[in-house]
């Protein structure tokens, strides 16, 4: 019993020294997060938990020099009287202590902070990690950093520092350094070198600075890290060398060097072997040829992984590149020169081939075939050479058993994809914008069981809609858009993929019919859908709540957009632009914080804007033209403050243009308003918008004078848009970026243009037109190119015809003669028709303005006494005659006509042509014109022949001389072969004999130095009369007339500048003639001539 009873004694007080224990463990927990949760106000708390005086001080006295601290990174950092103030700076934002005592070992703080780095930092005595990357410190760096010995990790990166880089920037115990992306200029010191324990030193994107050497990089034995992108190292000299030195270098980035600007990269040692330690190299946008093979063996061993050569101009890759047999990352995009895929295949199929991963050529210009090569590399999971000339698929690709992704896009490729594509386990695929017209795709593509992404934009695929896509059960992502799609959605398209899919892609198609389903399909992680430009109408009603984008743009969608309630706040993209929706815009947009982009164009949406507009606190874009939004301008968007296009134009917004425009959306690049209702005057706050480069204001009620302010928005007239101005970035958990580009309806010069990232369909003038001349795109370019060909060519063949065909050259120019009588007499009757209305004192006044509608003056006729003898001779019996006129009309002195009393026509005439018949039919002129022509191809109507062998039988003039002021002749133009007749209307001159002629020429058919003018000619008596004919020499001044009548026939030949001079008069009789004096002759010092007729 006694025994038992000690044992349960035992068991007992053990029993109770575990309950206490217990207790003891539980209260102690309890006090501990109560005093973490509390101040302490007495010295009982762990030593973790304490903070050095002296240190927290000098936070605080950092904190003190930051001006501006956008995402409250300092908002815990607060003295200990402040109202929920701590003493724990160990656990103040971006401060990190050591837990045994309490110093502070380091600062990281990113958060676009302004102002100065203060020295109090100095303070800091075990501070061994500082990271003020991602901040806007300005200025020089401060020169205590240099002093921070204990500093083992500093990174000032991404910041705005200027100057030089300091020569001391760090003690010997500086691991990593990292001064990239700032603003330094001149030559980096060779001082960095005596960092000799430094691991990694990043100075990429500093464009400002030189380096001249790279000879102090051989001190840093330690360094496994280097990057110096976007450096020039154009004179670096030997910097293979150095490179190749590095015995623990394992990453170089030198994107963007100029290395091909070097001239001596590498000096040969006695010998050479690739030993180099470097796993990741990157050579990007060098510029560099194939000749850099011999030097980058150097620098390319077992040891690589990843080689990046993109963006330079090689023309295919060496066979040591087989070699490399732990590559399994190989970057060969945007090379500009053509590369045989095949060949490019052949120098990786070494060992290289077992190990290579992924294959990256892009944008390289690989020609030929996808070749069964591929199929030795048979570690390839991820495969991408789109934007290439390649023009097949062979069958092996779809036999790489860990090929995940294929991206074949923008090719030439054709033909039949192989049956083996159903055996691949390949999960993305990208086809786009292949010519696969008339390639079926559903026997095989149907088969691929594990597929999730699929891209067939682009490549013909319609009309009908691909049905068998709807047997691929594991997608996520379906593309196929621009397919010429012109079926329905089949309506069990729409719950396929229930909660799966992330991204849809309809666009550019002609798909008709109603949407019934936007909601099943969906997945809850910000799915996209692009249904625009079809033909889909309907209502929307149902939408997944968590969309990321939708575009719905360019359809004929209706109803109201009520369905936008239903989306949470992961929204960033909408375009409902094009359609024909109704009713307002719902109340409901304070869930759409992300929303960037907000696009309801081209709708019938009506009514104010919402209240709740002003929670778009993420707006770049605001398009709401052409609908009927009325009342005043939205002054809910003053809290848009990064609005950067905002159009409100074509509506029916009124009253006065709000003056904080200017003021509280400091962002617009683009503002139009134009087609409304606003007056008052142009608020001079839009001064303040300096990025503005469009305004439209047109069209509305607005007064009062332009602010003169305008003037100083230079960004107008910049010469182009910043890319990241009209390009709205959407990023998305796929994987492909969406981008959304601005456009709006500008009015210029009466009349729409729509503005896009084309800078020329708005001009960059403010208040005025600097050309009036339209821009000619290139369509226009080659309408005229091509309208210049065609013309030339059918010009030349024309001609050549014409030379060859005899028969065909003379009916050519039998045609024009006739043309050209039709033309002349035309003319001559209007102008008789002219000057008989202002004989008459009847001028038209269309014909007001010119010279010949003036009133007739009186002019004397002189008597026929007066007649010097040389004209009194036998005159020609012409078989010519003038029919009965109005009654006599003396000259004029503007020049007008002057016509006298006819004779009646004595005989019967008969016309050769259609084109005199009209005439004679008109009352104007009788001739009678018979006797086969000299030259064939002068038919004028007149023979002159047949008048002079007239003359001969005619002895006896006629009692009553009859005078005529028409005055015809031919002249030929020495330059363009053949040419016209020419017909001058004259006043009498004081010797009515010597009448001036106005000579009128129309331009040959033959080539020749120019088109002849009709030359000046002489009047043709046509009744006893002497007839004269002028001659034009083709734009010389040189002019000829010649009498034919009983007198022997000579010729004379006026040489002046521009007028030609008329034959003289022989002296009246009695009088002796000049010594200068010839009958046939002008010019002479005898006699002055009228200045009338011919061109100047």
């Amino acid at each position: 019993m006694t025994n038992h009873n000690q044992i349960c004694h035992n068991i007992f007080r053990n029993l109770v020294s575990s309950l206490v224990l217990v207790l003891v463990s539980f209260t102690t927990t309890t006090a501990i997060s109560w005093y973490k949760d509390m101040p302490i106000f007495f010295d009982q708390n762990p030593v973790y938990n304490k903070c050095i005086d002296e240190e927290r001080h000098a936070l605080l006295h950092f904190k003190s020099y930051i001006h501006h601290d956008p995402y409250g990174l300092l908002s815990t950092w607060i003295l200990e009287e402040e109202k929920n103030a701590t003493n724990y700076c160990c656990s103040w934002s971006g401060v990190t202590c050591y837990d045994q005592t309490g110093h502070i070992t380091s600062i990281n703080l990113h958060g676009y902070l302004e102002g100065e780095i203060s020295s109090s930092l100095l303070n800091l005595s075990y501070l061994n990690q500082l990271d003020l990357s991602y901040n806007s410190f300005t200025g020089t760096i401060p020169m205590f950093i240099g002093c921070m010995t204990q500093l083992l990790y500093l990174d000032l990166s991404n910041n705005y520092f200027t100057g030089s880089i300091p020569m001391f920037i760090g003690s010997n115990k500086l691991a990593y350094l990292y001064l990239d992306t700032n603003d330094f200029t001149g030559s980096i010191s060779s001082e960095l070198g005596n960092l000799t324990n430094l691991e990694a030193l990043s100075l990429e994107s500093l464009s400002g600075c030189t380096i001249e050497t790279l000879d102090w990089l051989s001190r840093m034995s330690q360094l496994d890290n280097l990057f110096m992108s976007g450096i020039s190292l154009g004179k670096a000299d030997n910097w293979v060398n150095v490179i190749s030195s590095l015995q623990k270098l394992s990453t170089l980035f030198l994107n963007r060097c100029n290395l091909s600007e070097v001239m001596h990269p590498y000096s040969y040692p006695s010998s050479h072997s690739s030993s180099s330690s470097i796993v990741t190299l990157s050579l990007v946008e060098n510029n560099l040829s194939s000749s850099i093979y011999h030097w980058l063996f150097v620098i390319t061993g077992n040891n690589l992984v990843e080689l990046d050569l993109s963006g330079n101009k090689l023309d295919g890759i060496p066979k040591y590149f087989r070699n490399l047999c732990n590559l399994t990352t190989f970057d060969f995009v945007d090379n500009s020169i053509d590369v045989k895929f095949p060949d490019f295949l052949n120098n990786l199929s070494g060992c290289t081939s077992v190990a290579l991963q992924e294959l990256n050529a892009e944008s390289s210009q690989l020609t030929g075939l996808l070749s069964d090569h591929i199929q030795k590399f048979s570690s390839l999971q991820y495969l991408y050479l789109s934007n290439n000339k390649l023009n097949g698929i062979g069958e092996k690709v779809w036999q790489l058993p860990e090929l995940q992704t294929l991206d074949i896009s923008s090719n030439s490729l054709k033909g039949i994809i192989s049956e083996y594509i159903g055996t691949t386990q390949i999960m993305i695929v990208d086809l786009s914008n292949n010519p696969l017209e008339g390639v079926s795709l559903e026997a095989h593509m149907s088969n691929l069981s594990s597929i999730e992404y699929i891209d067939l934009s682009s490549c013909k695929q319609g009309p009908h809609f691909p049905k068998w896509i709807q047997r691929l059960k594991f997608l996520t992502s379906i593309d196929i858009s621009n397919n010429g799609i012109l079926d329905t959605i089949p309506e069990e398209f729409w719950n396929m993929w229930p909660s799966q899919l992330r991204y849809l892609n309809l666009s550019s198609n002609k798909i008709s019919g109603t949407i019934t389903d936007l909601l099943s399909n969906f997945s809850p992680n910000s799915p996209i859908i692009d249904l625009s430009a079809n033909n889909l109408s309907g209502p929307i009603m149902n939408v997944p709540s968590s969309l990321a984008t939708l575009d719905l743009s360019r359809n004929n969608f209706s109803g109201e957009i009520s369905f936008l309630c239903q989306v949470d706040g992961s929204f960033s993209f909408l375009d409902l632009s094009h359609n024909l929706f109704t009713g307002q815009i719902p109340d409901c947009l304070w869930h759409f914080k992300k929303l960037k982009v907000l696009s309801l164009g081209y709708n019938n949406l009506s009514g104010r804007l919402p209240a709740s507009i002003e929670y778009l606190i993420s707006l770049e874009v605001l398009y709401l033209y052409n609908n009927n939004f009325s009342e005043e301008f939205p002054s809910s968007l003053k809290k848009c403050s990064k609005l950067t296009f905002l159009d409100l134009g074509a509506n029916k917004f009124s009253g006065y243009m709000p003056v904080w425009i200017g003021e509280k959306l400091p962002e617009l690049y683009a503002l139009n308003l134009a087609s409304n209702n606003f007056f008052g005057t142009i608020p001079s706050q839009l001064c303040q918008l300096v990025h503005l480069q469009i305004l439209d204001l047109s069209v509305n009620n607005l007064y009062g004078s332009i602010p003169s302010c305008l003037n100083n928005l230079t960004s107008m007239a910049k010469n182009g848009f910043p890319v990241d101005q009209i390009v709205h970035h959407l990023n998305y958990n796929i994987s492909h970026q969406s981008e959304y580009v601005d456009h709006a309806m500008i009015q210029w010069q009466g009349s729409e243009r729509e503005f896009r990232d084309n800078v020329k369909e708005v001009p960059p003038v403010i208040g005025g037109i600097e050309d009036d001349g339209e821009d000619i795109n290139g369509f226009q370019i080659w309408f005229y190119i091509g309208g210049a060909t065609g013309f030339s060519i059918g010009f030349w063949m024309t001609c050549i015809a014409l030379l060859v065909n005899n028969h065909g050259r003379n009916a050519f120019y039998h045609l024009i003669d006739i043309l050209e009588n039709w033309v002349y007499v035309k003319i001559f009757c209007f102008m008789n028709m002219l000057q008989v209305a202002n004989s008459q004192g009847h001028c038209p006044m269309i014909y007001k303005r010119f010279p010949l509608c003036g009133q007739p003056t009186s002019a004397p006729t002189p008597p026929a006494s007066s007649i010097p003898s040389f004209y009194q001779q036998s005159q020609l019996q012409s078989n010519t005659s003038l029919a009965s006129q109005p009654p006599s009309v003396t000259a004029s002195t503007t020049g007008a006509l002057a016509l006298v009393p006819q004779q009646p026509a004595k005989e019967k005439f008969e016309t050769k042509s259609t084109v005199w018949s009209d005439t004679l039919n008109r009352g104007l002129v009788n001739l009678n014109i018979s006797g086969s022509k000299t030259n064939p191809l002068s038919d004028i109507g007149i023979d002159f022949e047949a008048i002079n062998r007239k003359e001969k039988r005619m002895e006896k003039p006629s009692k009553t001389p009859v005078t005529s002021n028409v005055a015809m002749g031919k002249a030929m133009g020495s330059g363009s072969g053949i040419g016209r007749a020419g017909a001058g209307v004259l006043r009498p001159a004081p010797n009515p004999m010597a009448v001036s002629g106005m000579g009128m020429g129309a331009l040959g058919a033959g080539p020749g130095f120019g088109g002849g003018y009709g030359g000046v000619m002489q009047p043709m008596g046509m009744n006893n009369m002497p007839q004269n004919m002028g001659m034009g020499m083709n734009n010389m001044p040189q002019n000829m007339g010649m009498r034919m009548n009983n007198m022997p026939q000579n010729m004379g030949m006026g040489m002046n500048n521009g007028q030609g001079y008329q034959m003289q008069p022989s002296p009246a009789t009695g009088y002796m003639p000049p010594g200068n004096y010839h009958p046939m002759m002008g010019g002479g010092g005898g006699y002055g001539q009228q200045p009338y007729g011919g061109y100047r």
